[in-house]
């Protein structure tokens, strides 16, 4: 049997030291199976669920920062499309397709230039 509090104070020191990003990590640095983790609610608090947020977005910010003042391009193109408008990433996005679509016609005709058919 383990003590919850124990448990609580545990996972919090793992989540800062281990850079714990995920509750299955956290079962695995804590030594502790899944089940036990559910059964004992550690899923379920808010100091828990709130500290790996905090990991996730410190390990986040490190990225971009390291993008930022890398020379590598796919890093810097990586950050700027996280970080651009609707109408900047379309801009970057060479995949980019526009189609206006006008649905008020009735009769639809398809043309083939192979046979020469309508229908």
């Amino acid at each position: 049997m383990y003590d919850k509090d124990e448990l609580v104070k545990k996972a919090l020191d793992i989540i800062v030291k281990e850079d714990v990003t995920c509750l299955a990590e956290l079962w695995l640095c804590m030594g502790i199976s899944q089940t036990t983790g559910y059964k004992y609610g550690l899923d379920d608090l808010e100091e828990i669920k709130k500290a790996i947020d905090q990991q996730k977005t410190a390990l986040k910010k490190k990225m971009r920062r390291n993008w930022r003042n890398s020379d590598n391009a796919t890093l810097q193109i990586a950050e700027f499309k996280l970080l651009s408008s609707d109408d900047e990433l379309a801009r970057l996005n060479t995949q980019k397709v526009n189609a206006d679509v006008n649905l008020s016609h009735k009769k639809v005709i398809f043309e083939s230039d192979e046979s020469g058919d309508q229908g």
